[in-house]
């Protein structure tokens, strides 16, 4: 279904959306929410809380009446305000669903949009047998429905579930996310011009009303300039220079609410995140010392107060994850000692939250730390550098065992598994077994993420690494794993034709297939024309131009294949294209 425009509001319901602070309507009118869950409190009360928390983990925007409503807010108008500004509808079709009068009108004025909805049944309840119920004519028998069993609405939802509505938002067309970015853009621009009303607003009231109403838009801030740094992130086309500048005038408007309220320790931690987010979007765009100066700047902010207070866990993590941002801009300008310096001060942190909190978040983010400590000592200190793999292995072997259905625990696993196998190759032992112990977690979860690119990409690379290890000693092995690499890497140039070390990756796996004799003309002169074209634009690192020497070398050295090489070469490098 292709997504629509917010269809324009009510009179009665533009009223009450006016009621609602600034900052609040400039989120809901840019961002909106991924999801809304429609539901009957009285026999989903324990489902759609649950799903509503699973689809949130995964990263994405939920509206659940329960917390989505504000104290005093009318929940029809304030509901047909988020209704208009959400992706796709839930349904959770309980029973009680098909009688409440809420649930009715959140879907007809939902159906009304044109965009998706997604209808949850429990034991056959939404089909449909003499077309009485009020929902029928807004939910046709043609509507693809998931199922779940009558038992599930005391339970939760099934991963299957989750990983069918989150395959559901994959498919909406890309516009959306394109549409984000300059509605991103269009509202830094109005930042100055809101901290200005803030301005105007502490001027005029009394000095309580001041206070609470600067408190309320420094919350409403901090969630805006953190949802623009997240959003210039992902802007993958966006020129640097704009880049800054937006990320600029957004830090501006934190400035202008400090300048009334300089005590706030608050309004210091949100300065500081921002500043971190910030760090971590140049740095993706490839300004690692801009990307530095950001996360200093944090640091300084954040310093003062695990000082001056007794250190909370939450402070604790703060400190720790702007430590790790400097880290990461640090290693991008080529100083890893002073990275792991700093990779070493967020361990440490780690294992003191970790120690007070046993909780599976607390664990993860220390074998998080662990991992990445052992990623930058991997190369020159090996023992060392085994020992934190190990701990972050057990730590989520723990963890996996106490979720056997959590997915993403599963893949963490993957990964460690893949750093034992590192290990074990650096002690001259066999990595085989860890990287198949990886691969059988990869491909049990590929079912359900096979739309997640993220997730295909780690899926290739272990193809790829269990192939490499066979060409060097029995390349008829070595195919099998080598062709299942070649082919996720080709999907995913097609998918994502502009990131360049995906195609990079796809080059080298056709290389080593062309190593075992397997196409060796036309694997080699397709990825001499990807290396070729990479070079043209300065994108091919100086790790693999040994590589696409040694290519060239070997196509000047080999025969032309029978019926003329030139054209296979062009066949190839069209299909590339």
């Amino acid at each position: 279904m292709t997504m629509t425009a917010a269809a324009p509001l009510p009179a009665a319901d533009a009223g009450d959306a006016a009621k609602r602070s600034l900052l609040r309507r400039c989120l809901d009118f840019v961002f909106g929410y991924d999801f809304f869950v429609s539901y009957a409190w009285s026999d989903a009360k324990v489902y759609a809380p649950a799903l509503a928390r699973h689809l949130e983990a995964d990263g994405f925007e939920v509206f659940l009446d329960r917390v989505g409503y504000g104290s005093g807010d009318n929940w029809k108008t304030v509901g047909a305000w988020t209704l208009r500004r959400t992706g796709e509808l839930i349904l959770v079709g309980s029973p009680a669903a098909l009688q409440s009068d809420p649930v009715l009108r959140e879907v007809e004025i939902f159906a009304g949009t044109g965009r998706r909805i997604v209808p949850i049944e429990f034991g056959g309840s939404l089909e449909w047998k003499d077309g009485s119920s009020r929902l029928a004519p807004l939910l046709p028998v043609e509507m693809l429905r998931i199922r779940e069993p009558a038992a599930a609405l005391a339970s939760g939802p099934s991963a299957e579930t989750v990983a069918t509505i989150r395959r559901t938002f994959n498919l909406v067309r890309q516009d959306k996310k394109r549409l984000r970015v300059f509605a991103v853009i269009a509202l830094v621009l109005a930042v100055l011009s809101v901290a200005a009303i803030t301005a105007a607003v502490v001027a005029v009231l009394q000095k309580n009303r001041a206070e609470s109403t600067l408190a309320a838009a420094t919350v409403s801030a901090d969630k805006l300039v953190r949802d623009i740094a997240g959003n210039l992130r992902n802007a993958s086309g966006l020129p640097l220079d704009d880049v800054r500048r937006l990320l600029g005038r957004a830090g501006d408007m934190l400035d202008e609410l400090y300048r009334y309220n300089a005590g706030s320790s608050q309004l210091v931690r949100s300065k500081a995140m921002f500043l971190r987010e910030s760090s971590q979007t140049l740095l993706q765009h490839g300004d690692a010392e801009q990307a530095r100066a950001e996360a200093e700047r944090s640091l300084a902010l954040l310093a003062p107060l695990l000082a001056g207070n007794k250190p909370d866990n939450r402070l604790r993590d703060e400190l720790s994850l702007t430590y790790n941002r400097l880290a990461d801009a640090l290693l991008g300008l080529g100083r890893s000692k002073d990275a792991l310096d700093y990779y070493n001060r967020a361990l440490d942190l780690r294992k003191d939250i970790a120690h007070a909190d046993p909780s599976p978040q607390a664990q993860e983010a220390l074998a998080l730390s662990l991992e990445r400590t052992g990623d930058l000592m991997f190369p020159t200190d090996v023992p060392h550098a085994s020992e934190f793999y190990r701990n972050s292995f057990d730590i989520r072997t723990a963890l996996a065992k106490a979720a056997p259905t959590d997915a993403s625990r599963r893949l963490l696993l993957a990964n460690s598994y893949e750093r034992q196998a590192r290990v074990a190759s650096a002690g001259g032992e066999d990595p085989l077994p860890s990287y198949r112990e990886a691969l059988r977690i990869r491909e049990a979860l590929r079912p359900s993420l096979a739309a997640d690119l993220g997730f295909l990409e780690g899926l290739g690379n272990t193809y790829d690494a269990i192939g490499a290890i066979l060409a060097d000693t029995a390349c008829p092995a070595a195919l099998e794993p080598l062709h299942s690499a070649a082919g996720i890497r080709r999907t995913l140039v097609q998918k994502t034709p502009d990131r360049p070390n995906r195609q990079a990756n796809l080059a080298v796996t056709l290389q080593r297939l062309a190593g075992c004799g397997d196409g060796a003309h036309d694997n080699l002169v397709e990825a001499d024309a990807i290396f070729t074209r990479l070079a043209g634009a300065g994108k091919l690192s100086a790790e693999l131009k040994p590589l696409h020497d040694d290519i060239r070398q070997r196509l000047r050295d080999m025969p032309a294949p029978p019926g003329g090489g030139s054209r296979s070469g062009t066949r190839t490098m069209e299909r590339v294209r």
